[in-house]
């Protein structure tokens, strides 16, 4: 927050000066998406089994880096086709190849101190078997680039000299004091647990970013978290059956913010863009070592909560005023949500269930919405399900959770600003006598949730020295005021100031309340 004093042209400084407060203003730059197409006339190698029908195909794209400047946003990308099948000898098996690719948005202007984000989206893929060895498939993923940049709103607190009388209201804002976008690198060899099989090859792997100790200091965050994996893999043994790893893999980090101090809060969403996960050969040649290599992408913007006089109507007792009046976003604090989400539900499988080999869930959709005093955050948890059907044949499907929070928050909402992030934590089932199966996931809720609103404020004064007022009304008046008027609207109307007349009437507040006859003395 900067506070200000600023003369005006025409007028000694002296007579007439402006005061003024900066807020800071996240101010967005660039929204859109780009599209990469994904065709491949995929030939199975050889040491992997025919293919005799797909199960699932899989492109999961990833962004390993971006470049910011000389007017573009360019992001380098990999999409990993993954192909889950039944070979001919009926047991399951998985294919994966990586896509890298580039995508490029024009961003006129853009600086690399901008706070730039891409997130890379499947759009659909497609997979058809054409022989044993071959299969034909289209896909599309798009990537989503957003670019902001920390600028300041003025706004008029005041004003001194001139005659000039400023009615302000106080207002609760919120200031950017600082945001970034930073990716760093997450790194790790992972040896599987000594009862854990060896890995044939990995069918899914998930991971989520958590924040722990956030600590802010001049100019800088201190950021410690884990990066939680949730791996999906088929059993190098007698039984080849999935099986599930879960690890978590500490770091730390210190991002420069510019602007962040111990005074500000801030809001830090974590992601990962980039996850690549490999199986190698410990010491023994079994595969019990998993290469890991992330990218975790921390999105942080701190702020300063503030109380403010806003300047919302004025004028003049000496002159004619030349007043600028502008509708003004003003961001304001409503609720931080930090809380764990049950998601519970049953779904019905396609050809019955004889037997559940694996259940695992992607990364959940989620929107905010306010109705009146309520905020709701609700979505739906994706599942993906491989199972024997009541013939004893593999399957797939996919199915999802819905779920719902709501709060009520105590006030009105103009407009809500939310990024919701919802992580699963734990995944339960458990198949009923109905054959339905039963799933229990622990997510955790996280959510900071802010009103815009719009407010008419007075941007420009300027008293016009050309254009004096009539100096000739007396020097006291009577006036005879109902109960319920503003104090502000009488001296306006009369050509005072709200002080003289709470001076000469040994008044207090802002509106009469009682009927009453008022001394209006001249200014």
């Amino acid at each position: 927050m900067n506070c200000r004093k600023r003369k005006t042209k025409g007028w000694d400084s002296m007579d007439f000066e402006l005061a003024g407060q900066d807020i800071g203003v996240s101010v967005p730059l660039f929204e859109g998406r780009t599209e990469q197409a994904v065709d491949a006339d995929l030939t199975l190698p050889e040491y992997c089994p025919d293919a005799a029908r797909v199960l699932r195909c899989m492109l999961l794209p990833n962004v390993r880096g971006m470049q910011v400047g000389g007017g573009s946003v360019t992001a380098d990308c990999n999409a990993v086709l993954r192909v889950l099948y039944c070979g001919e000898d009926g047991g399951v098996h998985c294919y994966e190849q990586g896509y890298p690719f580039t995508q490029e948005a024009a961003v006129p202007g853009v600086q690399a101190s901008d706070c730039a984000t891409v997130r890379a989206e499947t759009s659909y893929v497609n997979c058809r078997i054409v022989s044993p060895r071959r299969m034909d498939i289209h896909g599309m993923v798009h990537c989503c680039f957003c670019v902001r940049r920390l600028g300041r709103q003025s706004v008029i607190s005041g004003a001194s000299g001139g005659g000039v009388q400023v009615k302000t209201t106080l207002c609760r804002v919120i200031s950017a004091a600082g945001e970034v976008a930073r990716a760093f690198p997450v790194a790790e060899v992972l040896e599987l647990d000594a009862d854990a099989p060896p890995v044939r090859q990995l069918l899914y792997a998930q991971g989520t970013a958590a924040a722990g100790e956030l600590k802010a200091i001049s100019n800088k965050l201190l950021l410690k978290g884990e990066l939680r994996l949730r791996i999906l893999y088929l059993a190098d043994n007698a039984s080849e059956e999935p099986a599930v790893l879960e690890y978590a893999i500490p770091f730390s980090q210190i991002i420069e913010v510019e602007g962040i101090d111990e005074s500000c809060a801030q809001e830090t969403v974590l992601t990962v863009p980039s996850l690549e996960i490999s199986p190698r050969a410990d010491a023994s040649g079994e595969r019990r070592l998993l290469d890991v290599n992330a990218m975790v992408l921390a999105d942080i913007i701190a702020t300063r909560e503030l109380e403010i006089p806003v300047a919302v109507d004025a004028y003049s007792t000496q002159n004619e005023l030349e007043t600028e009046y502008r509708s003004m976003e003003l961001l304001q604090p409503l609720e931080v949500v930090s809380e764990r989400l049950p998601i519970t539900g049953g779904v019905t499988l396609p050809g019955g269930s004889k037997e559940i080999l694996a259940v695992w869930s992607a990364e959940p959709n989620t929107d905010a919405a306010a109705n009146g005093d309520e905020l709701t955050i609700s979505g739906a948890l994706p599942l993906n399900i491989l199972y024997l059907d009541s013939a004893g044949e593999t399957a797939f499907c996919e199915k999802a959770l819905d779920f719902r929070f709501r709060r009520v928050l105590g006030q009105g909402v103009q407009r809500l600003l939310c990024r919701p992030r919802v992580t699963t934590l734990r995944l339960d089932y458990s198949q009923g006598a109905n054959g339905e199966l039963q799933l229990r996931a622990d997510a955790e809720l996280n959510a900071a949730a802010y009103n815009l609103s719009e407010k008419r404020v007075i941007v420009g004064l300027q008293p016009d020295e050309n254009r004096p007022k009539d100096d000739d009304t007396p020097a006291l008046t009577l006036y005879f005021a109902d109960r319920g008027e503003s104090i502000w609207e009488i001296a306006r109307s009369h050509n005072t100031t709200v002080e003289s007349i709470n001076q000469e009437n040994s008044l207090g507040g802002e509106t009469l309340t009682e009927a009453q006859m008022l001394l209006i003395p001249r200014a």
